[in-house]
């Protein structure tokens, strides 16, 4: 019987990198999750970063963080639009992401998103929901 523990993240990484190709074959896919990241810049000044996930033709965005002081003057909406458009030119067709009740929620819908579902009680003990948007090739 095998015994479970923990290792380092990079050996699960190298693990799946020899184990995973033999499922993608037998589905037909090609599964290749890619990190992504985007900075908005004031001259040399990082003044906020967008940071997701590729894979499938689907892009996860994992965050979108504005310098403190800075929100309001367009920066995330800069950031999303430029999310957007680099995973459209990765072939990507859907964008998804969650956001808490406290967060952003207002942003993402006025930024073409669409909820699609809650988790409640989520972490931080918060509702969480998750937005999608289908973009055109």
């Amino acid at each position: 019987m095998s015994e479970t523990r923990q290792i380092p993240v990079q050996a699960a990484i190298e693990f799946n990198d020899v184990h995973w190709p033999p499922h993608n074959r037998r589905q037909g896919i090609d599964w290749k999750q890619l990190d992504y990241a985007l900075g908005a810049f004031e001259g040399s000044e990082c003044v906020g970063v967008a940071i997701y996930k590729v894979v499938g033709g689907m892009a996860h965005l994992k965050q979108i963080v504005v310098g403190d002081g800075l929100t309001g003057r367009g920066i995330g909406s800069e950031l999303i639009r430029a999310f957007e458009v680099h995973a459209g030119k990765l072939g990507c067709h859907v964008l998804q992401l969650e956001t808490a009740e406290t967060q952003a929620p207002g942003f993402y819908q006025r930024h073409g998103y669409t909820r699609i579902g809650t988790y409640p009680n989520g972490r931080f003990h918060l509702d969480w929901h998750l937005y999608r948007k289908e973009i055109q090739d």
